[in-house]
């Protein structure tokens, strides 16, 4: 088969992304632009981002890519995207933004005190969701904008995610795409399209059909860059641009996961174990599972929000030191911390973290928590507490998860930015108790992107054949059984314990600061 390519972007939390790719998994030329300002916040807990601040740094690595990859770069079959999930705003009727991004890791909340249908309020408090369902509803974005900012809600036409703002940008068409738009609107994850007005959850989104843009079908195409986005992003004109998924369905693709063989872990800002299904299951309750990149098949997944980030948090506020050592050495401060994990033993000696710097949907009432504090701990304690209270918290979501997909897989593949230190890589695995594998390629999201790009193309006929020729692993973890117990022993008689004693304490009691 001769080399085709296709154009894709990754634009993340932390940075924009932009690579030429190759229908073998190569990535011919790359480019990436990280943000000096993720998110500013007007109050406490806020997180919001303009679309000109993420389109500036589109435009930055599109043309430095172009400029890599030379003679290639036109003649790429398509180009196509992932963005991060649950980032909307609101648009005007040319499908421009009327207020800057509302991000996923924002802590506002909206007032809830209007109560839902009877109907809904009675069977939600029979089934024991009325709290779990009052926190999804505190998240709508679109709620909290019509209350505190009724004049842009008044004036605005569609509320819309980042994916399908970029959409316009690109093409001038406003639109959705299912496996993209994720997020607290009113999406049939299970059926597709939008909620039906009958469906017992569609009021919690309060949200009118007319003012969601059209749903498109993942791995259609889009429409065609126009000559204005070419001039400013060194595309084509008329390239065609395929409608991907977000990027944690890009990510599980891209880490070759097609099967109920295999599940993944994804270290990135969040951490988040995630299983492939045939059918429709939803990991908890009321929580969706998601489109995946393959059309025909569902994404249980549950995440650890922040889980990542905690290691940038830790690293900003206890190693300056680190740092300095890094700098000087020519490498990354995780690496001087991960060659210090092994001078704080399994457990930590007794310091014993829950990773809840952002708390779940489903207990929103947790917070992060560290206990077990003796003189003798010091930093790299912390540092390994960090990462195993991540650990004991990935092995808890992978019993609920095998328990309710009834999926016993065989190994799982790891992914993000915590993938590339093997240290971590080993301990998963001694947590987890299974067989860890690291892909070939570091940039996961943005090869699972490219991988169903492929697929939409037709230069491959199924998701089989294209993680078959484009995926490959360059090294396994096995799990030593002697830390496994160990850490076992811990996560029994410890972690299980504190979290159970915690949930009571912090339910009703924190209230995010104005």
């Amino acid at each position: 088969m001769s080399k085709s390519y296709v154009i894709v972007f990754d634009i993340g939390t932390q940075s924009t992304r932009c690579m030429l790719i190759s229908n073998d998994g190569e990535i011919v030329a790359q480019a990436k632009s990280k943000y000096d300002k993720p998110y500013y916040s007007l109050k406490l807990g806020y997180a919001e981002q303009s679309f000109d601040y993420y389109y500036e740094h589109f435009k930055k690595v599109s043309l430095e890519v172009k400029e890599k990859a030379k003679d290639l770069w036109d003649k790429a079959l398509a180009v196509s995207f992932t963005t991060i999930r649950d980032t909307f705003t609101t648009v005007d009727k040319d499908g421009k933004p009327t207020r800057d991004f509302i991000l996923w890791l924002d802590n506002r909340r909206a007032d809830v005190t209007k109560p839902l249908p009877p109907l809904q309020t009675i069977l939600f408090k029979l089934v024991g969701m009325e709290y779990c369902v009052k926190q999804q509803r505190l998240l709508c974005r679109q709620t909290w904008i019509k209350q505190n900012e009724e004049e842009i809600w008044a004036n605005s036409d569609k509320f819309a995610s980042l994916g399908a703002i970029l959409n316009n940008k690109l093409t001038n068409n406003l639109y959705e795409v299912e496996a993209s738009c994720i997020g607290h609107v009113p999406h049939d994850y299970k059926k597709g399209g939008w909620l039906n007005k009958r469906e017992l959850t569609y009021p919690l989104y309060d949200l009118s059909p007319d003012k969601l843009p059209e749903l498109k079908e993942t791995l259609s195409v889009i429409g065609n860059v126009t000559l204005e986005c070419s001039l400013e992003t060194g595309l084509k004109v008329g390239l065609p641009v395929i409608g991907s998924a977000a990027d944690k369905a890009c990510e599980l693709a891209g880490s070759g996961v097609k099967d109920d063989k295999a599940a993944e872990l994804a270290f990135g800002t969040s951490v988040s174990i995630e299983y492939l299904t045939d059918k429709y299951i939803e990991p908890d309750p009321f929580m969706p599972a998601y489109p995946s990149l393959n059309p025909k098949k569902f994404i249980s997944e549950v995440q650890i929000y922040r889980g990542c980030w905690m290691i940038s948090w830790f690293i900003e506020n206890f190693c300056t030191k680190e740092e300095k050592e890094a700098i000087e050495k020519g490498v990354s401060t995780e690496e001087i911390l991960d060659s210090h994990l092994k001078d704080a033993p399994i457990g930590s000696q007794g310091l014993v973290l829950l990773p809840y710097w952002n708390p779940p949907l489903t207990n929103p009432e947790l917070r992060g928590t560290i206990m077990g504090f003796l003189p003798d701990h010091n930093k790299y304690h912390l540092y390994r507490a960090i990462l195993e209270g991540i650990g004991y918290t990935l092995y808890e979501n992978y019993l609920k998860l095998e328990k309710r997909t009834k999926q016993n897989i065989d190994y799982f593949v790891i992914s993000g930015g915590g993938s590339s230190s093997d240290e971590i890589c080993q301990m998963m695995s001694d947590i987890l108790g299974k067989e860890i594998r690291k892909p070939k390629e570091f940039e996961s999201t943005s090869l699972g992107c490219a991988l169903g790009t492929f697929v939409a193309c037709g230069v491959y006929k199924s998701f089989e054949e294209a993680t078959e020729k484009m995926i490959s692993y360059k090294k396994s973890f096995k799990p030593n059984e002697e830390n496994h117990k160990l850490y076992m022993e811990v996560y029994n008689k410890i972690y299980k314990n504190i979290l159970k004693k915690v949930s009571p304490v912090y339910k009703g009691y924190y209230k995010l600061p104005e």
